[in-house]
């Protein structure tokens, strides 16, 4: 089994009064791969609130069935099979995932309380240095509906992905090959 590479990040300012390093935080972060995906309460709440960025559409009757089966410990699978599914977790804090499918097309989720760390750059990055093969293309779709594709189009180019296609309908395909 290949050995999973855990990215250490460590934030370091200097006292200019007296050249000493001063340490800010320090950031453990793994990928691991869940074989078993559940929608949990959290999750359901992210994509409902999110539907348009990722293209889902809850009608308000899914949306309570789903919610009654997490309740009841019943919850269904929120990756197909053709999909895996890698919890992002820092500093052993679930923060959010990695979904990539048989097309390998990779989408992202970080959870709002984890937004705006940094945390989606590095969990990219560290997926294409641990699991992306050399002799394919990864393909990540902005909706034309996301409120943060700037943001989007911002952390995939500086991993290393380029425009590959603007379609009629505002949504955009990235590449990484």
């Amino acid at each position: 089994m290949r050995r999973k590479l855990l990215r250490i990040c460590i934030d370091l300012t200097i006292n200019k009064s007296t050249n000493f390093y001063k340490k800010h935080e320090v950031r453990i972060m793994k990928l691991i791969l869940n074989k078993n995906p559940l929608w949990t309460q959290k999750h359901l709440a992210h994509m409902k609130k999110y539907a348009d960025n990722y293209g889902m559409f809850f009608q308000e009757v899914d949306y309570d069935r789903q919610l009654r089966k997490i309740i009841n410990e019943d919850a269904d699978l929120r990756c197909n099979t053709n999909q895996a599914c890698y919890e992002i977790f820092v500093n052993q804090e679930y923060v959010g995932d990695i979904v990539i499918n048989s097309e390998n097309e990779l989408d992202i989720v970080i959870f709002d309380e984890f937004s705006h760390k940094g945390y989606a750059y590095s969990a990219i990055s560290m997926f294409i240095d641990n699991y992306y093969s050399k002799n394919s293309r990864l393909e990540a779709v902005i909706r034309g509906e996301n409120n943060y594709k700037d943001r989007i189009q911002s952390i995939l180019q500086n991993i290393g992905f380029r425009c590959f296609q603007c379609c009629a309908d505002g949504n955009e395909i990235w590449v990484y090959d």
